[in-house]
């Protein structure tokens, strides 16, 4: 694409606030936003990428609109793509917005634009010097793609409505050193590529960014208390529309995602005996080793791709060798029914200190919960909701522990989905949680009297 030559005079005015978007709000644009909506402007031109979950009323919207017009009038040949689902706010809170900013805007800076329906053009380089609207049907991502420029920004309000294959395709197109994306949406959904993008093994590719009614100077006090008095403060729409929150748990979750998130990469000190648990793969599924002592989970995740389980017995028996005598685990957990009996036999003609760790077997506590497996779910889930836990960021330890779902019973005892569901669920073998879930095998007999080890 031919960019065409900005005169210099325009390009000074262009380059006035180019390093500063909050003063170029408060005196182009006459709009003064709060902590919050200033976080997320300034993270935005720092990071590059940025993804903000936020409740209601907070202003996201205006503070996009902020990031729109100043990128407009300070990037020479700027593009600006916005976009939401199918259905989404574009005509309904983003256009608006800008609209308003427009009609109250500095006439030094509003004169170079014509503000259209759907588009907002430069008037004298209206070909490459644009803002404009797309909507993201997930039946045709490529609608998206061909979008290149030096100075190019995406909007994606609602992204968390927004498919995997729509975000796969703006992504691909941010090529150029002076490409943004911001993503702004209520963290209704725990899954796809909004969600992942809060996860923390993606710190390092966006600004993960918050914006909650309780912390807004535009929410009130009364609109607050109508949510928390509807709804209660412990309920799902009070996590996502007021302290704009991802939900506790999507369905039956197990494991909240609040929880696990606090407890990635938590500084705390290994304490108490050290545990092994080891998932034994059938299959295609991988073999999975887990060390945990009492609160910490070691980040040394041993995942093993071998369809030969004695290659597996050879490699953890191997770990165990390897690792200093006081490090070593007071127990290895491991399923001894199926394809882990005969791992379970070899381990211990080996002399490794093999605890059976059976999955389908009636749990200790039958009364209230289905068998062994719910069993140290359940413990798991009270270890991390009590202990304040660390557990590494592996983002196969993470998703799985936040997309294991409880399941209903006969009985009304509580159950964890089987390994088959998750499967059919979500395309993969939730082994690396399991792993760490057999850890907690014991301690629920502890807990009812029955053993002292």
């Amino acid at each position: 694409m031919d960019i065409e030559v900005i005169e210099p005079g325009l390009e000074s005015l262009v380059q006035l606030y180019h390093d500063e978007p909050i003063t170029f709000s408060h005196q182009i644009l006459n709009i003064y936003p709060d902590i919050q909506q200033g976080n997320v402007i300034q993270s935005l031109y720092q990071r590059k990428k940025a993804t903000v979950r936020s409740g209601r009323g907070c202003g996201k919207t205006w503070a996009a609109g902020v990031v729109v017009w100043h990128f407009l009038c300070t990037r020479s040949n700027a593009q600006v793509y916005i976009t939401a689902p199918a259905g989404g706010t574009i005509s309904g809170a983003i256009w608006p917005t800008l609209g308003k900013m427009y009609n109250s805007m500095n006439p030094i800076y509003r004169d170079q634009f014509d503000f259209q329906t759907a588009q907002i053009k430069h008037k004298e380089f209206p070909h490459t010097w644009f803002a404009i609207t797309r909507t993201a049907r997930q039946e045709n991502p490529d609608a998206m793609a061909g979008a290149h420029a030096e100075n190019m920004l995406y909007i994606i309000d609602e992204a968390s409505g927004v498919s995997d294959e729509m975000f796969r395709v703006i992504v691909g197109s941010l090529t150029e050193s002076d490409n943004y994306l911001l993503m702004l949406s209520n963290p209704r959904r725990l899954s796809g590529f909004f969600f992942e993008s809060h996860k923390p093994v993606n710190k390092k590719t966006y600004a993960q960014l918050h914006m909650s009614a309780i912390k807004s100077k535009w929410v009130t006090k009364e609109s607050i208390e109508h949510w928390k008095n509807m709804y209660g403060e412990d309920s799902n729409i009070y996590m996502i529309e007021v302290l704009g929150e991802f939900p506790n748990r999507e369905d039956n979750a197990v494991i909240p995602w609040p929880m696990i998130d606090q407890a990635v990469e938590k500084e705390v000190e290994p304490l108490g005996e050290m545990r092994w648990g080891l998932d034994m793969g059938a299959g295609c599924d991988r073999s999975v080793l887990v060390k945990r002592c009492g609160p910490w989970v070691s980040p040394d995740i041993k995942k093993y791709n071998y369809k030969d389980t004695m290659k597996v017995v050879g490699k953890v028996a191997k770990e165990y060798e390897e690792t200093p005598e006081e490090e070593r685990p007071a127990g290895i957990y491991v399923d001894t029914i199926g394809i882990g009996k005969g791992t379970g036999d070899r381990m211990k003609e080996l002399g490794l200190p093999i605890i059976p760790a059976v999955a389908s077997k009636k749990a200790v506590s039958k009364k209230y919960i289905w068998n062994q497996k719910s069993e140290w779910w359940s413990e798991m889930h009270e270890w991390f909701r009590d202990q304040e836990p660390s557990i590494p960021n592996d983002s196969d330890l993470i998703e799985e522990l936040s997309t294991c779902m409880s399941v209903p019973s006969s009985d009304g005892r509580f159950k964890i989905e089987s390994k088959d569901k998750y499967k059919a669920r979500l395309k993969r073998s939730p082994d690396t949680a399991d792993a760490l879930a057999m850890t907690f095998s014991l301690r629920s007999k502890r807990v009812v009297g029955l053993t002292t080890a």
